[in-house]
């Protein structure tokens, strides 16, 4: 039952962590039927959780699904560092990924910096993602370059 599901490692890792983050939507799909949000919401010790680790990894479907069931609270929970999933998605240029997380989570999303005060265009474009860098700006211009 669910609460079978509810059981992590001891880092905190869950079962709707592994699936998210290796993209494995019809597994997500059972386990969301029975776990629900509270399943989605569940963070690893590192405050990651699984909607950071299908915007690391590319997954735009899971995340899709992700965001039908915990919605934008789920896309504005932040790794104990303050890395959000959209930080995360402009560093590695998870384009497709990334017009999800615009999509749902909009300028405010965008807005999000670390805990050392680091913005995503700063991650975009440290790692010269210039694709995910002309997304930012056509979504919030120039006020998401200035932070």
């Amino acid at each position: 039952g669910k609460e079978l599901l509810m059981l992590t490692e001891t880092n905190g890792t869950s079962c709707a962590f592994m699936a998210s983050r290796d993209g494995q939507m019809e597994t997500l799909r059972m386990l969301v039927e029975v776990g629900g949000k509270e399943l989605l919401m569940l963070r690893r010790d590192d405050g990651v959780s699984c909607a950071f680790m299908a915007s690391l990894q590319g997954h735009s479907d899971v995340l899709g699904m992700l965001i039908e069931v915990g919605g934008k609270e789920l896309l504005m929970l932040r790794a104990n560092n303050g890395t959000s999933c959209a930080h995360i998605a402009f560093q590695n240029g998870r384009t497709e990924a990334l017009k999800v997380l615009i999509n749902a989570g909009g300028k405010e999303l965008l807005m999000l910096t670390e805990t050392n005060g680091t913005s995503c265009a700063f991650m975009a474009s440290r790692d010269g993602q210039m694709e995910t860098l002309r997304m930012l700006v056509e979504v919030g211009g120039k006020e998401l370059l200035m932070l």
